[in-house]
């Protein structure tokens, strides 16, 4: 955990606190993740999966008590969902993926001070936003050495960060890809 320090004697720098991690807590973690799968008549198929975390840590405090609070950097909820068409013995494949995350609310006092998930600072930050990004993917196998697939990601262009990386991911983008196999 991000404990409260002192660099040269300051506590403070450039009105920031000075901060250093220190294996002073306990957790428990406790998660569940499932899927199911189905295929449908005439080459389709589809699935549902799913994944929560639920964290909590115990600390001592500065006064001697002990501090339970939501463990750092756990996810909200998060979802996929996938429909296509491809026979299982065909050349070719579509579908249409969307992943799902679902805005966490449960912060930990070390999540608020962290800029990736509170930019504006710990005390306007109550809970970081969920996304969801859509992708539509084809394939063609054009003989047991060759594949080709494309894939247009995140189609609705939504400007997100997958969760305590920092890091926006890409706006809508295309990619093209050749697999060959000698």
């Amino acid at each position: 955990v991000r404990v409260p320090s002192t660099w040269e004697g300051m506590s403070e720098i450039d009105e920031e606190p000075v901060l250093r991690r220190e294996n002073a807590s306990r957790a428990l973690l406790v998660g569940a993740e499932g899927q199911v799968s189905a295929r449908l008549p005439h080459g389709l198929y589809t699935s549902v999966a799913g994944t929560a975390v639920w964290g909590e840590t115990r600390r001592s405090s500065e006064d001697g008590g002990r501090i339970t609070e939501p463990a750092t950097k756990v996810p909200g909820p998060q979802a996929a969902l996938r429909f296509g068409y491809g026979p299982l013995s065909g050349p070719v494949y579509i579908e249409l993926a969307g992943v799902f995350q679902m805005a966490q609310t449960r912060l930990s006092e070390s999540d608020k001070l962290d800029v990736r998930l509170c930019p504006d600072g710990p005390d306007d930050c109550s809970e970081v936003d969920g996304y969801v990004n859509l992708a539509l993917r084809a394939g063609v196998r054009m003989h047991e050495q060759l594949a080709i697939t494309a894939v247009a990601d995140n189609l609705l262009d939504v400007d997100y960060k997958p969760y305590a990386s920092g890091a926006y991911a890409t706006g809508r983008n295309f990619i093209l890809g050749v697999r060959g196999t000698m």
